[in-house]
């Protein structure tokens, strides 16, 4: 159905400039003599596939909740958009737990809306790790800003790492405790600049089946995200 949808599309534009029923027969018949030969050119003839499932899909995380996909590339894990000071409004948490928008916030109500930003990024970065079929793999990266790592700011470095004060070689270490003792995680090469690690890769389902890869990165996460209230004892 779908090859024969696709060439009706191009019958449809042939005819625009085809006079009758018997040119366009003989715009195809020319068409089929040309791609048997290897003349024809351009992306219009390709076979379409019959669905997306096939092709490179960029989603995002919110987008991506209760999906599933064979193979699963989070390059910017640690990435994250903190609540600034020259931020015109904020989203503070109320005691019903909704959160309302604030405009020009004062120091106290950035800090509530920083904290909530941090526990949403890891429900989401929880939601990230758990979409891989077969191996995910996990870019971490420690951002900086001057001289300051950023790290224990991003929700994959609070639950690797916790927010106390960190350096190249903590940061390193763990990362690789992380993979410690889990058969389905691996670190692979990490890539150092100067004195600090620039970028680490997280390779999960490395050597194990995807149940086992799924349920090694369930194990290693739970306790911490129920200790931050952010998963109920049956999630």
């Amino acid at each position: 159905m779908t090859n024969l949808l696709h060439l009706a599309e191009l019958l449809q534009a042939a005819s625009e400039q085809a006079e009758g029923p018997a040119a366009l027969l003989r715009w195809l018949a020319r068409a089929i003599d040309d791609a048997a030969a290897g003349l024809v050119g351009g992306d219009e003839p390709v076979l379409r596939l019959e669905s997306d499932a096939e092709l490179v899909q960029v989603v995002t995380v919110h987008k991506s909740k209760g999906l599933e996909y064979p193979v699963v590339l989070l390059p910017f894990a640690a990435d994250f958009r903190a609540v600034g000071t020259g931020d015109a409004v904020a989203f503070v948490p109320g005691d019903d737990g909704l959160r309302r928008a604030v405009v020009a916030p004062d120091p106290d109500q950035r800090a509530l809306a920083e904290r909530e930003r941090l526990r949403e990024d890891r429900r989401l970065l929880y939601v990230a790790l758990t979409r891989a079929r077969h191996a995910l793999w996990v870019g971490v990266a420690t951002l900086t800003d001057r001289s300051r790592l950023l790290w224990p700011d991003s929700a994959l470095g609070a639950l690797l790492s916790g927010r106390g004060p960190l350096d190249a070689e903590r940061i390193a270490a763990d990362v690789q405790a992380f993979a410690a003792g889990q058969p389905a995680v691996a670190v692979v090469a990490p890539v150092l600049d100067g004195d600090r690690p620039r970028l680490t890769r997280l390779r999960a389902a490395a050597a194990a089946p995807a149940a086992a890869a799924g349920a090694a990165l369930r194990r290693q996460l739970r306790p911490q995200l129920e200790r931050h209230q952010l998963l109920g004892a049956g999630a």
